[in-house]
Formats: C-alpha cells, sequence, structure tokens
C-alpha cells in the first residue's frame, strides 16, 4: 500500500498557500513541464504531482524522499511520496482565486457561526 502525500502548511500567523495534485501520482523526473492545450484550446496539462503556490508566509512540504520550504512568491512540485519536493522557477499554470473573504477570523478557532456538526461554515483554507 502507498503512503499518502503529506503537505504541512504553516505560517505566520496563517500561510495563504495552494496545492494542487492533478491525477494519479506517479514518479516523474522535475521540473514539471507545461505543455500547450490541444488543438481545441483546451488547457496546458501538468505531470502528476503535488504543486504548490505560497501567497504569504512559509509553507513545509516532506515526504519519505525529503522536506522543502517553499516562502511567499515561490512555486513548488513533489512528483511522489518517494522524491524530495522542489522549488519551481515560475508558475507551472496555477490557478487561484480566493473567495472575497479569506481568512478575516485572525487565526485559530472557527469562523462566523458554527454548523449543526460543530463545524464552520465559512472557508479558511481552500485545497485543490
Amino acid at each position: 500500500m502507498k503512503k499518502p502525500l503529506i503537505a504541512l502548511l504553516t505560517g505566520l500567523p496563517c500561510a495563504l498557500a495552494l496545492a494542487q495534485v492533478p491525477g494519479p501520482r506517479v514518479p516523474i523526473a522535475p521540473p514539471p513541464i507545461v505543455t500547450p492545450g490541444g488543438p481545441s484550446g483546451a488547457a496546458p496539462t501538468r505531470p502528476p504531482g503535488l504543486y504548490v503556490q505560497v501567497l504569504d508566509g512559509v509553507i513545509h512540504v516532506s515526504n519519505s524522499g525529503g522536506s522543502q520550504a517553499f516562502a511567499a512568491g515561490q512555486f513548488g512540485y513533489t512528483p511522489g511520496t518517494t522524491q524530495p519536493p522542489v522549488v519551481v522557477p515560475s508558475n507551472p499554470g496555477l490557478v487561484f482565486t480566493p473567495p472575497p473573504v479569506f481568512g478575516s477570523g485572525g487565526g485559530g478557532g472557527p469562523v462566523g457561526p458554527a454548523s449543526p456538526g460543530g463545524k464552520s461554515g465559512a472557508v479558511d483554507c481552500e485545497v485543490r
């Protein structure tokens, strides 16, 4: 059984980050290569893996292959659970549109009224 890829997001007081995992995880060599869309104008494709974009703060991504810290403005890529995360020099095609109110609670605890399940109805963080 394969172990899951784990991304630990930390920062002061909250790191705004985006992580995307397209398709199944298979080991491939970095850096990722973005290929143009097909003749129908489809979106560019990226190799499968974990992609991160740090908007504010610092995040740490760790797996059995190693660990890497990513600061605000950096992009990262991890192809699988056994290869270390790497810094990608430019945006590999990540698109992120934060909601109108993002992390307005000041850190810690639920934002807004809690739903019957005890969880907040507001968005604290978005991971795609």
